[in-house]
C-alpha cells in the first residue's frame, strides 16, 4: 500500500514537473522570462513559517515562526515574529527572533511594513486571549507598540486569521469567520474612519470568496489588485495563490479570481503573498514539490499578474453597514415556507425595506442532511420565501442567494443542524 501511494505521489508529481517543462517553454517565447527561487537552508531551516514580508530596502525579511522552541512562549508559542538579514545576493543571516518588544507568550504577526520602513502592521494576542491589531514603531532594536485598533462590530467566530493594510494605511483586508461568512475564512473590508477608528468589516462578495477558505490577503500599492490564496477555488494543489482587480469604488465588486499558474503553484499548498515595493517580485510560501517541504520563496509576476497604475483610495460610504446581522430565520427540517412566527419575526423589517436608501442582504443555509444540489435548492427556497414575503413590505434594493450547509459550531450535531437551517439578513445604507 505504501509503495503503490508513493508510485502514483512521484507519477503526479512527474506530469507536474511536464506540465512546468511546456509552461516554462511558452512562457520564455512569448516573455522570456521565469523565475522562482527558494530561499536558502539557514533561513528556511525550519518549516513552519508564514507570512514573509520584504523591509521596502529589501535587506531585512521579516516572518512568523510557528511553535519554535525559540519563540518566547517556547514550543507552546503559537506564532512569534522572527527577521534574517541580506547579506549579499545569494546569503542571509541566521533568523532572529525580533524579541519581546513585539513579541509575547501567544500568538503575534507581523503582516506589513510602511513605506519608510519605521512602522508595521501587527496583530497580537493578549493574556485573555483577545486578538487585536496595532502600528508598532521601530526605535533602533526594539519596537513601540501603538495602541490597539478599534474595530467596530468586530467578532471573529474562529482562531484562524490573515490580515493586510494597504499602503496609505486607510483600508484593511481581514480573512475571517465572520457574520454571514460563506465558508471557513472570507475576506472582509474595514476602512480608517478617525486616528484609531475603523469601520464594520463588510463582506467582499460572492466572486472572491468561496465555501471553503480564503486566506493571507495583500492588497497591492495601486489599490486595486488584489492577491491571496484559496482551496476552494480550484487549481493545482490543495490551496493555490490567486489575483483579483477591483471593478469600482464599492471594494465588493471583484474582477473573477485568475490563477497565478504552475510556474507558482504546486500540487502542495501555497499559503501566503506578498510583493516587493516594486511590484514585479513576490515572495511567498510554497511546496517542495519533490520533497514535500514548505518555505519561502521569491518568484517573478507575469507583467499581466503585476500591480496596475496607484488610485487613490475612496471610503465608499454607501458600503457602510446600517447594522451586522439584523435577523435570523431558522427553519425545520427541509422547510422553506414562513410560519406565523416568521412572519411577525418579518413585520419589524417592513418599514425599513421600503428606504431607497437601505440595500438588503439575503442569505439562505441548510443542514448537512441531503445532497448537495438538493440542499443548494432548499437554501434558494429559503432565502426566496424572505424576499416574497418582504416585497409585499415594499421591498427595494436587495440581493438573495441560496448558499446551501452551512456549518456551525454547537455542542451537539442536533444543535448544529437546527442553527444551520437558517436565512440570514443584513441591511446596509447605500447614498
Amino acid at each position: 500500500m505504501e509503495h503503490n501511494k508513493s508510485t502514483i505521489q512521484q507519477l503526479r508529481y512527474f506530469i507536474v514537473f511536464i506540465v512546468h517543462i511546456f509552461g516554462i517553454h511558452m512562457v520564455e517565447a512569448q516573455q522570456s522570462f521565469y523565475c522562482k527561487e527558494r530561499l536558502p537552508d539557514i533561513v528556511n531551516s525550519y518549516s513552519r513559517t508564514l507570512l514573509p514580508v520584504l523591509h521596502p530596502s529589501g535587506t531585512r525579511l521579516y516572518f512568523v515562526r510557528k511553535e519554535h522552541p525559540e519563540n518566547i512562549g517556547g514550543i507552546s508559542d503559537p506564532d512569534d515574529i522572527w527577521y534574517s538579514d541580506r547579506l549579499s545576493n545569494n546569503y542571509w543571516s541566521a533568523p532572529v527572533n525580533a524579541g519581546p518588544s513585539i513579541n509575547n507568550s501567544r500568538s503575534n504577526a507581523l503582516f506589513s511594513i510602511t513605506a519608510d520602513g519605521n512602522s508595521a502592521f501587527i496583530a497580537s494576542v493578549n493574556a485573555l486571549g483577545n486578538l487585536s491589531f496595532h502600528m508598532a514603531e521601530l526605535n533602533s532594536t526594539t519596537w513601540d507598540i501603538k495602541p490597539p485598533f478599534m474595530i467596530r462590530d468586530f467578532i471573529m467566530k474562529s482562531p484562524q486569521y490573515f490580515a493586510t493594510m494597504n499602503a496609505d494605511q486607510n483600508v484593511l483586508i481581514l480573512a475571517m469567520n465572520h457574520q454571514g461568512s460563506l465558508g471557513d475564512l472570507d475576506l472582509y473590508v474595514s476602512f480608517k474612519e478617525d486616528d484609531n477608528v475603523w469601520s464594520s468589516p463588510i463582506w467582499m462578495g460572492k466572486t472572491i470568496n468561496t465555501l471553503s477558505r480564503e486566506g493571507s490577503p495583500f492588497i497591492a500599492q495601486d489599490n486595486k489588485t488584489l492577491y491571496y490564496y484559496s482551496n476552494g477555488l480550484g487549481g493545482y494543489g490543495g490551496s493555490d495563490l490567486f489575483i483579483s482587480r477591483r471593478l469600482d469604488e464599492s471594494w465588493t465588486s471583484w474582477s473573477k479570481p485568475i490563477n497565478l499558474g504552475p510556474y507558482i503553484n504546486t500540487p502542495g499548498n501555497e499559503r501566503s503573498i506578498t510583493l516587493t515595493a516594486k511590484g514585479d517580485t513576490a515572495c511567498i510560501i510554497s511546496t517542495d514539490t519533490i520533497h514535500e517541504r514548505e518555505g519561502m520563496y521569491f518568484v517573478c509576476l507575469q507583467p499581466e499578474l503585476r500591480p496596475q497604475e496607484k488610485a487613490k483610495v475612496t471610503i465608499p460610504q454607501s458600503q457602510k453597514p446600517f447594522s451586522n446581522q439584523i435577523l435570523e430565520v431558522y427553519f425545520d427540517n427541509n422547510q422553506w415556507k414562513l410560519s406565523k412566527q416568521h412572519i411577525a419575526q418579518l413585520e419589524e423589517l417592513c418599514n425599513q425595506v421600503k428606504d431607497k436608501n437601505k440595500f438588503v442582504i439575503i442569505k439562505g443555509y441548510t443542514d448537512d442532511k441531503g445532497s448537495i444540489p438538493y440542499n443548494k435548492k432548499l437554501s434558494e427556497k429559503r432565502a426566496g420565501s424572505i424576499v416574497n414575503y418582504l416585497q409585499t413590505c415594499g421591498l427595494i434594493s436587495f440581493d438573495a442567494s441560496g448558499e446551501g450547509i452551512r456549518a456551525i459550531d454547537a455542542p451537539t450535531i442536533n444543535e448544529k443542524r437546527a442553527k444551520s437551517r437558517a436565512v440570514s439578513i443584513y441591511l446596509t445604507i447605500q447614498q
